[in-house]
């Protein structure tokens, strides 16, 4: 069974399933890895736009290699949690495909959008209630 994760980029960088554990995503480039593609969910991004980025702009000549090491480790501390079949390997690189809920700065963005479109309809009050909302 695929636990349900909840992706945190604002503040730390975490993974929870809903009531599970933080799961442990491993060094440094896991962890860039993840906040890159966390900033394009849905999306499959290059791998050399990946290395590129999580190696300052000066990825090595090994990049391409080291970089599906990275993938496999950040894959398998998401299996050892429960947290199945969201990292995809597709024929030029990489995605994290997970559902916009699952992803707080994704919510963060939705709620601010609904809370402009309150005050653009003139509902004050509407607005500071959807942002009051965590």
């Amino acid at each position: 069974m695929t636990a349900t994760p909840v992706f945190g980029v604002l503040g730390p960088l975490t993974v929870s399933p809903v009531g599970g554990q933080p799961v442990d995503l491993g060094g440094p480039k896991q962890r860039e890895l993840l906040a890159m593609l966390l900033l394009h969910p849905g999306r499959c991004l290059p791998a050399d736009r990946i290395a590129d980025a999580i190696w300052c702009g000066a990825p090595p000549a090994s990049a391409n290699g080291t970089l599906r090491a990275h993938v496999s480790r950040l894959r398998s501390h998401l299996a050892a949690a429960g947290v199945h079949d969201v990292l995809v390997t597709q024929k030029t690189g990489y995605g994290l495909f997970v559902s916009r809920d699952q992803v707080d700065s994704v919510r963060f963005e939705d709620m601010l959008a609904r809370g402009h479109e309150a005050l653009r309809a003139g509902d004050a009050e509407r607005a500071a209630k959807i942002c009051a909302k965590r």
